[in-house]
C-alpha cells in the first residue's frame, strides 16, 4: 500500500531546463493578452451571468455581491501572479502541484480545469446560438434545431441546435492558425463590443430610476442569493484565470503577468459595476421573465405601451401637444410614442449585434485554455495522445476540444451554467492553497530568486579601490567616480559600498579565463607529443601502429540541438538513450545574485524545524477550512433570528479567528526567495479570500450541482488509474544533479552540466 501511494504521489523534477525553456512560440504581447482575457470576461458577464443573476439569483443585490467578488478576485489574482512567476509554464497550477504535491493530485486539478474550460466553451457556444437566432428573429432555429431527447430528462437537452456545433467548427478552423491571428481577431471584436455596449448602456442609464430597486426589493432573494451571486460573479473573471494557461506563449511573462492581472481586475470590475447598477436601476428586474437575454431588456425599459396616456408623454416631453388634432405642435403624442418605441428597437438590434460579436470572441478565447490543458496532459502521457509537432497550435488538443464542446450541445444550458458558476470558486481555492504551500514548504519551488536589473546597477556609487587580484594596477578604480550629492544617504556612499554584481562577474570571468588557458596549454602539449615520427624499422612501425590503435577512442556522434531561439521542435522523450544534447536558453542574462543582510529578517531554521512547521501549517489550514465550511453549512440550514443561533455563530467565528491567529504566527520560508510577485499581507489576505470563497460556496451550492462536482472528481481519479498511472512519462525518470565546480582536481576536458537527466539509470517506478 505504501509503494502504491508513493507511485501515485511521485513528483516531477523542476530544474532550469524545465523552468526556463519552452517549446512554444512566444507570440502574445500585452495587447493580445488583455484582449483574450477581456473579451472572455466581458461576454461572460454581460450576456450570460448578469441576466441570470438579476432575474433569478440576487436581483438588485447583485451590486453588493460584486463588491465581495472584487475583493476575492483581487487577492486571488495576487496569488496567481506569485504562482505564475515562480513557475512560468502553461497550466501553472497543474505543474506546481505535480512538482510539490504529487502526480495524482496534479492530474485531478488538471482534470477539473479541463472539464470547467470545456463547459465554458459549450456554454459560450449555446449563448452564441441563442443570440444569433435573436439577431435574425429565429429564422436559423427553424431549420437547424431538432428534437432529439425526452423533455423529462434532467441532464440532456430536449432540442439540439446545430448552430452550437457550427460555432465550434468555425472556432476549430481559426485555432489551427497562429495564436497571433486569434488574438488580433479578439482585439477587433473587443473594440466593437465596448463601443456598442457603452452607447447602449448610456441609453439605459438615462432611463434609470431608483424606484425600481424599491419595487424589486433590494434583498429580494435573501442572503443566500447574495452568496450565490458571489460565486456567479467570480466565474465572470474567468478570463483572468485563463491567462495562467498561456504563460509559455507570452513574451516576458514573469515581468508582465503581475501588472496585467492587476490592471484587468480593476478595469473589469469597473465595467461590471457600471453594467450591473445601470441595468438593475433601469427596470424592475424581478418582474422580468426567466431566461431573458440582455438585448431583450430594452423591451422592458420604460415600456411606452405601459405609459401610453397623453398626460405621461406631455409631462416627459413638453414639446408634445395635448391636442392630437392641433396643428401648432410639430408632432403628436401617438407619433412620438411610435418614434420612441422605434428607438428602443434600434437599441435592441445594436445590442444583439454586440452580443454576437462578444460571444464570438468568447468562444475563441474559451477554447485556448482547454487545448493547453490537454496538451500538458498529453506531454506527460497522462491521457491518450497524438504527438503535436507544431509550436503554433496543438492540433490534436484542438480537435479533441472541438469534439468535447460539440458533445456539450446535448447537455442542458442550466446544468452547464451551474457547473461553471460553482467550479470557479473551487479553482480559486486551489490556487490559494498552492501558494499557501509554497510559503511554508521547506524547499525552494520554482525559480527562487531574480537576477540584478540593469537599471538598478550603479544608481548610487562612489569611487572604490578593490585589491582582488583581478586588476593589474591596484591604483586603478574599478568603478566610475560620482560626486556625492546632498540627498544621498551616508550608508549608500560609504566605502564599503560597491557594485557587487560587477565584482563577482569579473571574478567569475577571470576564473573561466584561467581554466580555458590551462586547457589550451594542455592541448598544445598533447599536439607536440602527437607529432609524426618516421619509423626506422618494420618492427618499430608495427609497434607505433598498435599504440595508435590503443589510444584511439570510439567516437560517439552527438547532434547538438540549440534552442537559444524562442522556439524549437526537438522532442526526444521517448528515446532514453538518445545522444542529442539539448541546450536551453534563459529568459534573463546569467548574472550573479546578491543580497543585503537584514537584522530583522528571520534566520533559516534547521531542516527538522522547517518540516515540522510545514506539517503544522497544513493541519491548521485544514482545521480553518473545515470550520469555515461547517459554519457556512450551519447558516444555510439552521440560520434563524434566535439567541441560540447567534451564540453558535459567535462560537464558530471565535474558533476561526483562533486558527487564523495561529497561522499568522508561523514562520514562512520567504528567506529562500526573492520573488518577482508576492502576495501582500500573507497569510491574512489568503485566509480572508478563503473564508469568503468557502462561505459563498457551501452557503449556496445546490445539492445536484455538488453531486455533479463529486462525480467529476471521482471520474478524474478513475481516468488516472485507467491510463495515466501506467503510461506516465515520469515513471522511468531518475534525476541526477552534477555541480560544476572550479577545481584543479577536475579534468579540464570533462564537461560537467549543472543540471540534467540521468536517463541511463532509470528504474521502473
Amino acid at each position: 500500500m505504501t509503494s502504491l501511494l508513493r507511485k501515485m504521489l511521485r513528483t516531477r523534477r523542476v530544474d532550469e531546463q524545465f523552468l526556463r525553456h519552452s517549446e512554444w512560440a512566444r507570440r502574445l504581447g500585452i495587447p493580445l493578452m488583455v484582449a483574450l482575457a477581456g473579451i472572455k470576461s466581458i461576454s461572460m458577464m454581460l450576456f450570460i451571468i448578469l441576466p441570470f443573476s438579476l432575474t433569478q439569483v440576487a436581483g438588485p443585490s447583485t451590486v453588493l455581491a460584486l463588491i465581495f467578488a472584487f475583493l476575492i478576485i483581487f487577492f486571488t489574482a495576487a496569488h496567481l501572479s506569485e504562482l505564475s512567476c515562480a513557475m512560468p509554464k502553461n497550466c501553472a497550477q497543474y505543474h506546481f502541484a505535480y512538482a510539490v504535491v504529487g502526480e495524482l493530485p496534479a492530474f485531478v486539478i488538471a482534470w477539473i480545469s479541463l472539464v470547467d474550460y470545456v463547459a465554458q466553451a459549450g456554454l459560450f457556444c449555446k449563448a452564441w446560438a441563442d443570440h444569433f437566432n435573436l439577431l435574425f428573429r429565429g429564422i436559423p432555429a427553424k431549420s437547424l434545431t431538432f428534437d432529439v431527447f425526452s423533455p423529462d430528462s434532467s441532464i440532456l437537452s430536449p432540442q439540439v441546435d446545430l448552430l452550437t456545433v457550427l460555432s465550434a467548427i468555425i472556432t476549430l478552423c481559426l485555432l489551427l492558425c497562429s495564436l497571433r491571428v486569434v488574438g488580433t481577431i479578439c482585439v477587433s471584436l473587443l473594440a466593437v463590443t465596448l463601443l456598442i455596449a457603452v452607447s447602449c448602456t448610456m441609453v439605459a442609464f438615462f432611463h434609470s430610476d431608483p424606484e425600481n430597486w424599491i419595487k424589486a426589493e433590494f434583498f429580494h432573494y435573501g442572503y443566500k442569493g447574495v452568496l450565490y451571486s458571489i460565486c456567479a460573479l467570480c466565474a465572470c473573471y474567468t478570463g483572468i484565470e485563463s491567462t495562467s494557461c498561456l504563460l509559455e506563449e507570452t513574451k516576458n511573462p514573469r515581468k508582465r503577468i503581475s501588472g496585467v492581472l492587476s490592471f484587468l481586475v480593476l478595469v473589469l470590475t469597473t465595467i461590471f459595476f457600471i453594467l450591473a447598477i445601470t441595468f438593475s436601476l433601469s427596470t424592475n428586474v424581478t418582474a422580468l421573465s426567466e431566461g431573458i437575454m440582455i438585448p431583450e431588456v430594452f423591451s422592458a425599459i420604460n415600456i411606452p405601451a405601459a405609459k401610453s396616456t397623453t398626460k405621461y408623454w406631455v409631462r416627459r416631453f413638453p414639446m408634445i401637444s395635448t391636442d392630437t388634432t392641433a396643428t401648432s405642435s410639430p408632432i403628436s403624442s401617438s407619433a412620438f410614442r411610435s418614434y420612441y418605441e422605434q428607438g428602443f428597437i434600434r437599441m435592441r438590434y445594436m445590442l444583439s449585434v454586440c452580443s454576437v460579436c462578444a460571444l464570438s470572441g468568447g468562444v475563441l478565447a474559451s477554447f485556448l485554455p482547454a487545448t493547453r490543458v490537454i496538451a500538458a496532459l498529453c506531454h506527460d502521457r497522462l491521457v491518450p495522445y497524438a504527438r503535436d509537432t507544431s509550436t503554433k497550435s496543438p492540433y490534436f488538443a484542438v480537435l479533441l476540444c472541438t469534439f468535447l464542446v460539440a458533445l456539450c450541445s446535448m447537455i442542458q444550458k442550466t446544468l452547464l451554467l451551474n457547473f461553471v458558476i460553482f467550479i470557479a470558486p473551487a479553482k480559486l481555492v486551489i490556487t490559494i492553497l498552492l501558494v499557501y504551500i509554497q510559503h511554508y514548504y521547506p524547499e525552494q519551488i520554482g525559480i527562487p530568486e531574480e537576477t540584478s536589473g540593469y537599471k538598478s546597477i550603479g544608481k548610487k556609487r562612489t569611487r572604490v579601490h578593490i585589491d582582488d587580484g583581478v586588476s593589474v594596477d591596484d591604483s586603478i578604480s574599478l568603478m566610475p567616480q560620482r560626486s556625492k550629492r546632498a540627498d544621498d544617504d551616508e550608508s549608500e556612499v560609504s566605502h564599503s559600498t560597491f557594485d557587487t554584481t560587477a565584482f563577482l562577474y569579473m571574478k567569475a570571468t577571470k576564473m573561466e579565463t584561467e581554466r580555458l588557458q590551462r586547457r589550451l596549454e594542455k592541448e598544445d602539449n598533447e599536439n607536440e607529443e602527437r607529432q609524426p615520427v618516421l619509423a626506422k624499422s618494420v618492427s618499430q612501425y608495427h609497434s607505433m601502429d598498435q599504440q595508435v590503435q590503443k589510444n584511439r577512442k570510439p567516437s560517439i556522434k552527438k547532434h547538438e540541438h540549440n534552442c537559444v531561439a524562442e522556439q524549437c521542435g526537438a522532442d526526444n522523450d521517448d528515446d532514453y538513450n538518445s545522444q542529442e544534447v539539448h541546450l536551453f536558453a534563459n529568459e534573463e542574462p546569467e548574472l550573479p545574485f546578491f543580497s543585503t543582510f537584514s537584522s530583522s529578517a528571520p534566520r533559516p531554521p534547521s531542516p527538522d524545524v522547517s518540516f515540522s512547521n510545514f506539517h503544522k501549517s497544513q493541519r491548521l489550514l485544514f482545521l480553518f477550512c473545515f470550520m469555515t465550511s461547517a459554519f457556512s453549512t450551519f447558516l444555510r440550514n439552521f440560520a434563524m433570528p434566535t439567541t441560540t443561533c447567534w451564540l453558535l455563530s459567535a462560537g464558530f467565528v471565535i474558533i476561526i479567528l483562533v486558527f487564523s491567529v495561529n497561522i499568522n504566527r508561523l514562520q514562512t520560508n520567504d528567506y529562500l526567495y526573492k520573488k518577482e510577485a508576492k502576495v501582500t499581507l500573507f497569510p491574512t489576505a489568503s485566509l480572508f479570500a478563503l473564508f469568503l470563497l468557502l462561505v459563498s460556496f457551501f452557503g449556496s451550492v445546490p445539492v445536484n450541482t455538488l453531486l455533479h462536482l463529486v462525480i467529476i472528481f471521482f471520474s478524474g481519479i478513475i481516468s488516472y488509474f485507467l491510463y495515466g498511472y501506467r503510461h506516465s512519462k515520469h515513471r522511468k525518470t531518475a534525476c541526477l544533479v552534477i555541480e560544476n565546480r572550479y577545481s584543479d582536481t577536475v579534468d579540464e576536458d570533462q564537461y560537467c552540466p549543472i543540471v540534467g537527466l540521468d536517463t541511463s539509470s532509470s528504474y521502473d517506478a
